[in-house]
Order: C-alpha cells, then sequence, then structure tokens
C-alpha cells in the first residue's frame, strides 16, 4: 500500500499544472455553460410542460445526461491519452521500472490517477450545475423554485462515475497498452459515437462501457442496477487484467 501512495504522489506531482488538470474544470464548465444558456435564452423550450415544483430536476437533468452520454466518455479518452502520454512521450517507463517499486503500483497509480480525475471533475461539474441555476433561477419563464434537489443530483453523479468505471478501466489500459496517442483517442472518441445511437432503454446499452453512463440517465431503474453492478464489477476485471499483462511484458 507504501509503494502504492508513494506512485500516486508521484503521478499527483507530474500532473502539476498540465492540460490534465485544466480539463477537470474545462469539460464540466462547457457543457453547464451550454444548458445554463439554453435555459435562460430558450425556458419554453427548456422547460416546456415541467411541473414548476420539478424544474429543479430537470434543469440538473439536461447537463447531467449530456455529462453522461457524450462528455464523460470523451473526457475519459483524452485524460487516460494525456496521462499515459507523460511516461510514452519521454520513454519514462524505463526509469520507472527501474525504481524499486512493483510493477503493478505504476499500473495502478495511472488508473486510480484517472479515476480521481474523474471524481474531480464530477464534483466540479455538480458544483457549477448548482450555481447556473441559481444565476438563472428567477429568470422569466424559468422560475427554479422550491429546495435545490441535492439528493437526486448526487445520486445522479454517483451512479454515473460507478456506471462509467468499466470504460474507465478500458481507456485506460488501452492508453497504457499502446505507445500510439491517436490509438488511445480514436479508439475512445469512435466507441463514444457508436454509444450515441446504442439504444439505452434495451438489453445491450448497459453492457456497452461508452454507454453505460448515459443509461442512468435515460434508461430505466433495472438498467440502471444492470449498468451501475457490470461497471464496477468490470473495474476490478479490467484492472487485474491491466496489471497482469503490464508486469509480464518486456515492453518499455
Amino acid at each position: 500500500m507504501s509503494a502504492l501512495l508513494r506512485a500516486l504522489c508521484a503521478e499527483r506531482l507530474k500532473l502539476g499544472d498540465t492540460l490534465a488538470l485544466w480539463l477537470c474544470v474545462l469539460a464540466p464548465l462547457l457543457v453547464v455553460l451550454f444548458a445554463t444558456l439554453m435555459a435562460w435564452t430558450n425556458p419554453a423550450m427548456a422547460m416546456n410542460g415541467v411541473d414548476p415544483a420539478l424544474r429543479w430536476r430537470a434543469f440538473i437533468d439536461q447537463p447531467l445526461s449530456m455529462w453522461a452520454r457524450i462528455m464523460l466518455p470523451l473526457f475519459v479518452t483524452l485524460e487516460a491519452a494525456l496521462l499515459a502520454g507523460l511516461e510514452h512521450g519521454n520513454y519514462q517507463w524505463k526509469h520507472l521500472l527501474a525504481l524499486p517499486l512493483p510493477r503493478g503500483t505504476h499500473y495502478l497509480a495511472k488508473l486510480f490517477m484517472l479515476f480521481g480525475l474523474v471524481v474531480l471533475a464530477t464534483i466540479v461539474f455538480c458544483l457549477l450545475i448548482l450555481m447556473g441555476g441559481l444565476l438563472i433561477r428567477n429568470a422569466p419563464e424559468v422560475s427554479l423554485i422550491g429546495p435545490l434537489p441535492l439528493a437526486h443530483l448526487c445520486e445522479g453523479a454517483l451512479a454515473t462515475i460507478a456506471a462509467g468505471s468499466l470504460m474507465i478501466a478500458v481507456q485506460n489500459f488501452i492508453a497504457v497498452r499502446w505507445r500510439s496517442f491517436p490509438v488511445a483517442m480514436s479508439s475512445g472518441v469512435a466507441a463514444t459515437m457508436i454509444a450515441m445511437f446504442v439504444p439505452t432503454d434495451g438489453s445491450f446499452g448497459e453492457f456497452f462501457p461508452w454507454a453505460m453512463s448515459g443509461v442512468v440517465m435515460t434508461g430505466g431503474v433495472h438498467q440502471t442496477h444492470t449498468a451501475v453492478v457490470v461497471g464496477v464489477i468490470g473495474f476490478c476485471i479490467v484492472a487485474a487484467l491491466g496489471v497482469w499483462d503490464f508486469t509480464r511484458r518486456d515492453h518499455l
């Protein structure tokens, strides 16, 4: 455990002021800004037919769905490629593997750092949603009345992270396994585009890693539960396979 903590501390130091860290703010800001402007400039479309008592939930669900279905998979793809690129670019893997640490800790450090960045971005995203809603709550025709549905927001955010765990593990494996930055990016972008056409209320969306986070927002209770369970179990399995592959390869 101490070896893993040391590796995680090293990963945090390497992040510094890099794009990977700034993306945790920029990516959620883009989604929330778009949703807030749409609700403010065109409230009739954003709140059409919504019970005034449920408008806070409607305002939250729209950007949360955009985040879960589109931005989160792209965010994970880019972050995984950037984190692995810190070592791929300057052949730093050789230096890391020469350190007196178990090989698997380096792989797990990358994976847990990626997961941590997703959690950080999700927290920022939730805070920005609340800020956006408070800014326009009294705008004409918006009328976000009633208490803030914090429980609903937290539940959706946590379920999104859990359902997207398998995708995080897969993208980390691809980014670490192959040196090419385009390979890591193209695989995630292509899978995200495919996920947009995968039905999230059927029997396949909750098993496709890049669509599972979107199932939380658009699927039923059964599909959401399945996506969360598959995501968490799949994360553990892929993480274990990734460590096994990383430790046995003489690739660096």
